[in-house]
């Protein structure tokens, strides 16, 4: 079949179990396991406040599994009620906000009732130009029902273990790109820490960079002005970036 990596491969099939359980709710096996680990929520909600009364073994590997079908799917907007704008994934990249952060918002508090069209000033307030048009894009029915999370990584839009594979060895290689630089860069890091300099000069070693030709902080000396953006955009980061470390310096965050 192809399925070279076991743990990958036993994976996909732990999600294929999921997908069953976020899918078919007349099947006696949601039934069964909503009933004891999450009558009150739904499986990708289950588990965040512990693993509720001695639960099983396969429930622990569903829960594990979880991490995958976000990766792999996305939600298709029905009602709005059961989405969450911020932490959901239901546009091809994560929502820009322009507003005040508005925790728990749910897509259905985006679209006029009235209409049943998205409310274009309330988009525009909270969001970034690019999901405006992104979200705008997205037709809306009243008789679509409730949101759907369909699996994203075929053209069909329909489960399978292949497919979920290919999601688990993805996930696998980008965990094992993050371990792997942290691993080579922390020597480095160890070494910069320890080095022993006069107190006057340990500030600079953190903002020295910044300062250096060509970055924003070097605008700072009064080189602002052949600055590639605007003077005051140029002062701002500069001023961010500098404050920011020695902040960091004097808190002992190294």
């Amino acid at each position: 079949m192809g399925f070279r990596d076991i743990q990958a491969f036993n994976l996909a099939l732990l999600v294929k179990q999921a997908w069953r359980l976020i899918q078919d709710k007349h099947s006696l096996f949601y039934r069964v396991y909503k009933s004891r680990y999450f009558p009150t929520c739904t499986l990708m909600e289950a588990g965040e406040a512990g693993l509720g009364n001695n639960p099983s073994y396969v429930w622990r590997s569903l829960l594990a599994a979880r991490d995958l079908i976000r990766e792999g799917s996305i939600w298709q907007v029905g009602d709005g009620r059961t989405i969450e704008v911020s932490t959901h994934k239901w546009l091809s990249y994560k929502p820009v906000l322009t507003g005040e952060p508005q925790p728990n918002l749910k897509v259905s508090k985006l679209i006029d009732e009235n209409s049943w069209q998205w409310d274009r000033e309330k988009l525009f307030d909270l969001f970034a130009y690019r999901t405006w048009m992104e979200i705008m894009a997205i037709p809306l029915s009243r008789v679509a029902g409730r949101d759907k999370l369909n699996w994203k990584e075929n053209k069909g839009k329909v489960f399978s273990v292949k497919s979920a594979y290919q999601v688990a060895l993805r996930l696998k290689q980008q965990d094992y790109v993050e371990h792997s630089t942290a691993a080579r860069d922390r020597p480095i890091w160890n070494k910069i820490w320890t080095l022993k300099v006069p107190p006057k000069k340990q500030p600079s070693m953190c903002y020295g960079p910044a300062l250096l030709p060509g970055t924003y902080g070097h605008y700072v000396g009064g080189n602002y002005k052949n600055a590639p953006m605007q003077p005051q955009t140029s002062l701002y980061f500069g001023y961010w970036w500098t404050d920011w470390n020695v902040m960091n310096w004097r808190s002992g965050l190294r």
